[in-house]
């Protein structure tokens, strides 16, 4: 998959993502916790590269499955890095 269509993918599930009932129910309430993270390293320096950045998206979804969270969208930039995901109600 070439640049563009990686980011067409991420797109359409952003998308699909905001426009479908995704409310989640537990004990007395109805929940909806997503979030979007843009981490920036400092001075925005050009590190998140080639085997960087595909090691830096394995860690990442470790730590989401460690924590019980759900990627929805992830794109790794040379510069900065965004995350869209869904939390549990309780960590």
């Amino acid at each position: 998959m070439n640049e563009q269509e990686d980011r067409e993918e991420i797109l359409r599930a952003v998308l699909h993502h905001l426009y479908q009932d995704n409310t989640k129910s537990a004990g007395h309430c109805r929940y909806n916790l997503t979030y979007l993270i843009v981490w920036i390293p400092k001075y925005r320096r050009s590190l998140m590269q080639g085997r960087f950045a595909v090691r830096l998206k394995q860690v990442l979804r470790q730590i989401a499955k460690d924590y019980g969270f759900n990627i929805v969208a992830q794109e790794v930039m040379p510069d900065h890095i965004h995350m869209l995901m869904e939390a549990p109600e309780v960590i």
